[in-house]
């Protein structure tokens, strides 16, 4: 920002600079011009026709050509003046471009340095979590060695006492080992809930292998937006190369050219429209046409998309707007689809009265 800051003050001389030479060059090409005109005036006198001094015409004319070397010196600074200002310019711009882009990656530094962190929260949390119960279950395994211990006492001493008594101990027992499974089954289903995570695992190696995943995770998603592009792309080509012949081909006439136009934001792919022109240059967008000339459109990208991508599949399908056309237009599109594919299918529409009637017709007639 110092740098930029120097440039903008250095800027600011030159125009100062331009200005001040601009002023001298005015000035100067006054003086010629009124030199010029005393020496297209200049008689036998001897004196200057415009301030009636004394000269000569060989001293105008050098004084003329002096002013005009000068003039000219005077509006070669003025440009070079001009040109380090644009450069300066140039120069500020590049440092604005840089210090964004600084910023821009100063911003995602921070982001991923408070992601890491919270994730390390939630790790130290999860594993104090984890501390507590590894501490009582080592508390646990303590009283029930003690209780094991009671047990074989009471065990060898059978005889001795009651065996209500012992059941009482064995119930103990199996009610600490109950419980020392139940704190087991927490501990593992706190840590299977960190993905990646592996017990004992730094947190340092846990935030390396997160970010390296999340990494190839970004390259994948780059590399498949690329290709995603690239095929859009290749497909719109392919249409714009295919459409206008096929309109034209089924004897459409409307309209003198046709293209799949892409809009962009920001160098990604926004949306895209179909821009028609008339004979008379006027261009429309799809969305402006009447219905019949949408439809007219749709079936001409059916056509194209089946010539592009299914050539050999046997079927085309088309609703029942076809038999909008006259008769003429009718079976001109119907035998131009008959060279497409081997079967055309064409559905109509049939009063609710008369459907257990409905039969496949085969044919063009």
């Amino acid at each position: 920002e110092s740098q930029r800051d120097a440039l903008k003050d250095e800027m600011r001389v030159h125009e100062d600079k331009k200005t001040q030479l601009r002023d001298e060059k005015n000035g100067m090409d006054q003086i010629r011009e009124l030199v010029e005109s005393a020496y297209k005036m200049f008689g036998d006198s001897n004196e200057c026709p415009c301030c009636s001094q004394s000269t000569s015409l060989e001293s105008l004319d050098e004084r003329r050509k002096e002013l005009r070397i000068k003039s000219a010196d005077l509006a070669t600074k003025v440009k070079g003046e001009e040109e380090r200002i644009k450069q300066i310019k140039v120069d500020v711009n590049e440092i604005n471009n840089s210090i964004a882009i600084q910023a821009s990656q100063r911003r995602d530094r921070d982001r991923f340095r408070a992601e890491m962190n919270a994730a390390k929260k939630e790790l130290d949390e999860r594993q104090n979590l984890t501390d507590d119960i590894d501490g009582e279950i080592t508390i646990l395994e303590d009283e029930l060695k003690v209780l094991q211990k009671d047990y074989t006492e009471v065990s060898s001493s059978l005889k001795s006492e009651s065996k209500d008594e012992l059941k009482s101990v064995q119930a103990k027992v199996g009610g600490f080992e109950n419980e020392i499974k139940t704190k087991r089954r927490d501990i593992d289903k706190l840590t299977g809930s960190i993905p990646d995570y592996i017990i004992g695992e730094s947190l340092e190696d846990y935030a390396n292998k997160k970010n390296s995943g999340l990494e190839k995770l970004r390259s994948d998603a780059s590399a498949f937006k690329e290709q995603y592009k690239k095929e859009m792309f290749g497909a719109i080509d392919k249409f714009n190369l295919s459409i206008q012949e096929i309109y034209n081909e089924l004897g459409f006439k409307s309209f003198s050219k046709l293209e799949i136009v892409k809009k962009m934001n920001r160098e990604e792919l926004d949306s895209l429209d179909i821009i028609v022109q008339h004979e008379s240059g006027k261009e429309q967008s799809i969305d402006t046409l009447s219905k019949a000339e949408q439809l007219t459109l749709g079936m001409v990208l059916q056509i194209s998309a089946k010539d592009n991508y299914m050539p050999d599949f046997p079927f085309f399908v088309l609703d029942e707007n076809i038999n909008a056309y006259d008769q003429d237009r009718y079976e001109g599109v119907l035998k131009y689809l008959a060279d497409k594919a081997e079967y055309v299918i064409l559905s109509q529409k049939v009063p609710y009265s008369q459907q257990k009637e409905v039969i496949i017709k085969h044919g063009i007639a």
